[in-house]
């Protein structure tokens, strides 16, 4: 029987320089690379603002911690997914609502998604199961409706201002992916990357959160905060205490530490600039020769 090899990540002469350069530049930890992948995962993706982190997990739970999301609350996801999608949910207190998923595409299933919804779901986290976006367009159809928004409690100010259930998306597999004619990261109110060594666009270990909150969210300033949040409550990072003059800072939140590295967002950048003409391509070649070799063993078979 033949075995198909596992593929290890790409780590060739171009990253390996670029990890070197930032090495050299002193720049190790968060950094001018990580905020100039932020920037241009912004513009990839076409959302407003992107914050990298060490892992798509901690962008999950940053953002149900942000929502507010605690004990008592009810966070709905496919029951076809991998641990990580409900143990952020459990480290918040929150109870992890499964519902089953679509036959076809083994994605969330909308009518599912309705019949799980009570006054105590606070977040649906849809999947978009290997890199295929979910049915953002009915989903967000049914958190918009009346007879939904009426039966949400809103019990934190963020909650209040958002009116509803909120969409986050858990987008590790699916970076690059398109959905009526227009990339992963626009569709829900936040969409969560993961760059771990298995991805398709990988940092080695790393993730992404896109931000696409709708009025009167300022997306510019959750971004803000969640800097903050994501690095101890200090209200500078260490790019920003480096300025002259800039040495004194605050702890304003009783945060956590998740933020990203440089050495680890250079590989993104130089991952990130050739991921549609190079990666993808690739990818796909793979994909049809793995596809026509099955098809072809079930015709032998027929």
């Amino acid at each position: 029987m033949a075995l198909i090899p596992f593929s290890p990540p790409r780590i060739d002469d171009e990253i390996i320089q670029e990890v070197t350069a930032a090495l050299k530049s002193g720049w190790i930890t968060t950094g001018p690379r990580t905020k100039q992948f932020e920037k241009e995962l912004s513009a990839y993706n076409g959302n407003e603002y992107t914050l990298c982190l060490n892992s798509a997990t901690a962008g999950l739970e940053i953002m149900l911690r942000w929502f507010g999301v605690k004990e008592g609350d009810e966070v709905i996801l496919p029951a076809y997914t991998y641990a990580a999608t409900a143990n952020v949910v459990v480290h918040c207190g929150a109870r992890p609502v499964l519902v089953d998923v679509n036959a076809s595409d083994f994605n969330i299933n909308v009518e599912n998604v309705k019949a799980a919804i009570t006054s105590k779901t606070k977040v649906i986290m849809p999947v978009d199961f290997g890199g295929l976006p979910c049915d953002y367009t009915r989903l967000m159809e049914v958190v918009n409706a009346s007879e939904i928004k009426s039966k949400f409690t809103a019990e934190t100010e963020v909650q209040k201002k958002l009116g509803r259930i909120m969409i986050l998306s858990d987008a590790a597999h699916s970076l690059g992916a398109t959905y009526y004619g227009k990339r992963t990261g626009i569709w829900a109110d936040a969409s969560v990357f993961s760059f771990h060594a298995v991805k398709n666009l990988t940092t080695a270990e790393g993730g992404a959160i896109a931000l696409m909150l709708p009025p009167p969210f300022s997306n510019e300033e959750v971004y803000k905060f969640l800097c903050i949040y994501t690095l101890h409550g200090q209200n500078k990072d260490a790019l920003a205490k480096m300025q002259k003059g800039n040495w004194k800072y605050d702890i304003i939140e009783a945060g956590f530490k998740c933020n990203m590295t440089d050495l680890v967002a250079a590989i993104g950048l130089i991952e990130l600039r050739r991921y549609n003409d190079d990666t993808l391509v690739v990818r796909k070649q793979v994909c049809d020769y793995y596809y026509d070799a099955s098809f072809k063993l079930f015709l032998m078979r027929m």
